[in-house]
């Protein structure tokens, strides 16, 4: 008997960011090596695309917003749609995944009312970057968020330490498990590891460059760079990503006076990426938020065998070893990222040990590691909703309970 899962998710490719990557990757895998049939189910800003179509070896289909909610699509038809969906594909379980709200909300309230078993996977606290949008996140978050968040069978964060630290998820930490996320294949397949001597590019920041990012800290690091700038004056930083806001960060490189030492490359494909991972020397995540959660670019950086540089907050901790893969820091303070920077950069030996160990390090996050842990949660669930007469799928790699 097939297992049928309809995955969830507010936004998805052609879009590109960590909740579209985990669900892109994840639907595939259970697709491709465990015969899964997925479906993915979405919404998209409008003139974005519609009807059923096909993501790797996974199904997709999208619900046409009517409106937009600051970043959130909305549309008034969803619980008709979705009703409708769920019993066109008679799904075993739904699998919903948030920071974007909206869509898994929705479905999930639907899948409830009909039976249907519900997992969320719970990335990031929704948190806003300004006033206003605090005040929608917080009303979010005590209302709708609550009501899915308390129908979920089980929730599923990405590291432990950023579960046990939420307000929101203080009343579930009984059905919440945490399974770390993977990395794509390529990132993961063995090539040369240049030398310290070898790779030319110094420091690397991805991120997207717009409002509801604002939390990657670029900003810091331009200002720790320009501390840099007065000890290493031939350093230079590239930053990768593209949005609304990169004029304002090219504008604040210039009053900063570090314009000449930055290159902005937008965004670009895996295959380039991976190139200027290689080929650079410290990948640095400054972020400010807890809308940051686990920060997978720090695990494909140590892949690469870069060394990383991040903050204290979120769930970044799990992404790397502290002292060993690199180092962390206090957010929002320029001074000491600059130092941790500088002392990873000014000490070859120091930045071979901390390479190798990030190599290692990486080595555990592939996709089917995580598809072989969802089908176990996914079992678990499906064996208390028949009252334990579910046939295991999968027992492999347990996921481990947060405590």
């Amino acid at each position: 008997m097939t297992l049928r899962v309809l995955e969830v998710v507010s936004s998805f490719y052609p879009n590109v960011g960590g909740s579209e990557t985990f669900t892109g990757e994840l639907s595939s895998i259970l697709t491709s090596k465990f015969g899964v049939e997925c479906l993915v189910l979405h919404s998209e800003r409008a003139g974005a695309r519609d009807g059923e179509r096909q993501h790797g070896s996974a199904k997709t289909v999208s619900f046409s917003p009517d409106f937009s909610l600051s970043t959130t699509p909305l549309a008034l038809g969803w619980y008709r749609q979705t009703l409708n969906l769920l019993s066109d594909f008679n799904p075993d379980l739904v699998h919903a995944s948030v920071p974007l709200p909206g869509l898994p909300d929705v479905v999930g309230w639907v899948a409830r009312k009909k039976r249907i078993p519900f997992v969320l996977t719970y990335h990031n606290d929704i948190v806003g970057w300004n006033p206003v949008q605090s005040w929608m996140a917080l009303c979010y978050n005590a209302s709708l968020g609550r009501a899915t968040r308390h129908g979920a069978a089980k929730i599923v964060v990405d590291a432990r330490e950023y579960a046990r630290s939420s307000a929101w998820l203080a009343p579930h930490q009984y059905k919440t498990l945490s399974i770390l996320p993977g990395i794509a294949d390529e990132f993961l397949r063995p090539s040369p590891r240049l030398t310290f001597d070898e790779r030319g590019g110094d420091i690397v920041f991805i991120g997207r460059l717009e409002p509801g990012a604002a939390y990657k800290g670029l900003p810091i690091l331009l200002k720790a760079l320009r501390v840099l700038l007065n000890d290493l004056p031939a350093l230079r930083l590239t930053v990768i990503g593209s949005g609304t806001w990169e004029r304002k960060y090219r504008d604040a490189a210039e009053r900063l006076h570090v314009g000449k030492a930055v290159t902005f490359m937008g965004g670009i494909l895996r295959e380039r990426l991976l190139s200027v991972l290689r080929t650079h020397k410290v990948l640095v995540l400054p972020s400010t938020s807890r809308a940051e959660g686990f920060g997978i670019v720090l695990v494909e950086a140590q892949s690469q065998g870069l060394p990383v540089v991040a903050t204290k907050i979120g769930g970044l901790a799990s992404a790397m070893i502290d002292g060993k893969t690199g180092a962390l820091v206090s957010p929002h303070e320029p001074i000491p990222l600059a130092n941790a920077i500088r002392k990873i950069l000014s000490d070859s030996d120091l930045w071979s040990r901390c390479s190798e160990r990030a190599l290692e390090f990486s080595k555990g996050f592939s996709w089917e590691r995580v598809a072989r842990e969802y089908l176990s949660v996914f079992n678990d669930v499906l064996a208390e909703s028949r009252g334990g007469t579910q046939t295991a799928i999968v027992r492999e790699n347990p996921s481990k309970r947060i405590d």
